[in-house]
């Protein structure tokens, strides 16, 4: 048996009503051959999406949506190591979607989110921009 995994995943089935050509982008879990999506409520065209995924987006509306699906994703990875041997996609999913749950505080991306916002506190934006 493999371990579970998580990763991104933009489900093209269906289109933004408020913005056409945008899709939803989910966080997928597969495991045992079998997947759930989850929405990370953050719709984006496919070639955003790529750009994300792919490279490092210039933009910085672009840059912030990367940095949140990071987080969601980094979210996902914990709750896999958490439940190691327990794993099961349904825990996942409901573990995901408490609001309650909460990653360590810690962590890399934590740390780099509450400074960004220290240097756009002090008015350094460009600064802030490269992070």
């Amino acid at each position: 048996m493999k371990a579970p995994k998580a990763s991104l995943y933009q489900v093209k089935h269906y289109s933004s009503k408020e913005n056409p050509g945008s899709y939803p982008v989910s966080i997928q879990f597969y495991f045992d051959r079998k997947r759930v999506f989850v929405s990370t409520g953050i719709n984006l065209t496919p070639e955003d999406f790529e750009t994300i995924t792919q490279g490092s987006p210039r933009a910085y509306e672009l840059k912030q949506i990367k940095s949140e699906l990071k987080e969601q994703l980094y979210k996902a990875e914990s709750i896999i190591k958490e439940l190691k041997s327990n794993f099961s996609l349904k825990r996942a999913k409901r573990l995901f979607l408490d609001s309650s749950y909460s990653v360590d505080k810690n962590s890399i991306y934590t740390g780099f989110d509450s400074y960004i916002r220290q240097l756009e506190e002090n008015g350094q934006v460009k600064t802030a921009e490269s992070y």
